[in-house]
């Protein structure tokens, strides 16, 4: 199911064969709000920006019902029942079972992944907040929902990822080595970052212990996706992400410009030089009528952030992504130490120079 194209040391394009056409990686998946309190507030972007047919759905969220929905979502689906017919990844939703203390099993959740025609699915995990070394419980919880899921699956049509969480490498590569002989899965999702990934070293040594023990298989990481972070994540080799930094940087008046700086609209006429967007939001609509509208900030951010990977591709292929990283990172001093880091360690276990 699924193909690598180009390889740039652990950086690789690849397609993915899912049940809505194939996946190019290495991507994004937009978080879609289905199902949250507030309620769609995600704009439609794949209408406005057809090329952008990936979206994030939560299980969790949809499970709660809010507004009656998920009879609709379980009898005809959820592509039809937001007109989205791009690939649809519909995650565990982990954290949130934890904070609405939710008690479906990892069968039902797989039960509801597949009535309502994911592409993509995630088993059920249970997210650590990496400052403590007594989660054991939780990661054998989720090692066990993984494989639960594996043995319960009925629609092998769509993707299994297993959820993996650690708060060390060898715990992430002793996770995966074990779930590849113990279950049949399609990729590996990786959670439990985002408490510990403004430390850069803990970051790249657990992402490599992923990719080294997954090898071809896909890698997913959770809820790492703004502008900056991206380039690190294919860098080493991770194929998707998902993000709701689009949604959460409009909600705060924060524009995300090309090249990774982003500003709240209050200091926009410091850099107004910089601003050279060529999103198809800016060519038609003023700063000021940006400031003003959320739908249409959130647009423009979702843009920059599929943009930049399409830069990140276009190196992949021509083989000079650590010249364009270089360049790309030089502004950013957390985004730079990481890669020099990462390039380090990447040589290191290859080369042992």
């Amino acid at each position: 199911m699924f193909e690598v194209e180009d390889t740039d040391n652990l950086a690789r394009t690849g397609r993915l064969r899912v049940q809505h056409g194939v996946l190019e990686t290495p991507t994004i998946f937009p978080v879609h709000d289905l199902g949250s309190e507030g309620g769609w507030n995600t704009p439609r972007y794949w209408e406005k920006f057809p090329q952008i047919n990936t979206a994030m759905f939560n299980a969790a969220l949809l499970s709660l019902n809010r507004r009656g929905i998920l009879g609709s979502l379980l009898r005809i689906g959820i592509h039809q029942f937001i007109r989205f017919f791009g690939v649809a990844f519909v995650d565990s939703g982990g954290f949130l079972y934890r904070k609405y203390r939710l008690a479906l099993k990892p069968e039902k959740v797989l039960e509801i992944q597949e009535k309502i025609g994911a592409d993509i699915a995630s088993t059920l995990d249970y997210p650590i907040n990496c400052k403590t070394l007594t989660e054991n419980d939780k990661i054998l919880r989720t090692v066990s929902n993984a494989k639960i899921a594996a043995s319960a699956r009925k629609n092998l049509k769509m993707l299994l990822y297993a959820s993996i969480n650690g708060y060390d490498p060898a715990i992430i590569r002793n996770v995966i080595r074990h779930l590849k002989k113990h279950g049949e899965f399609d990729g590996f999702a990786i959670g439990s970052l985002m408490p510990r990934y403004s430390n850069y070293r803990f970051l790249v040594d657990a992402l490599l212990a992923a990719k080294l023990e997954a090898d071809q298989m896909p890698i997913h990481v959770y809820g790492l996706g703004s502008p900056v972070i991206v380039h690190l994540l294919i860098y080493m080799g991770v194929d998707s992400f998902d993000s709701s930094f689009f949604i959460v940087a409009s909600s705060k008046r924060t524009y995300a410009i090309p090249g990774f700086r982003r500003i709240e609209f209050k200091n926009m006429h410091k850099y107004l030089d910089e601003i050279h967007c060529e999103c198809p939001i800016c060519k038609t609509t003023s700063l000021q009528e940006l400031k003003k509208s959320r739908n249409l900030l959130s647009l423009h951010n979702v843009w920059v952030l599929w943009n930049e990977i399409q830069q990140m591709k276009t190196a992949i292929r021509e083989g000079w992504v650590e010249k364009y990283l270089e360049k790309r990172l030089s502004k950013t001093k957390w985004a730079k130490k990481a890669f020099e880091y990462a390039k380090r360690r990447i040589r290191f276990r290859f080369t042992g120079d």
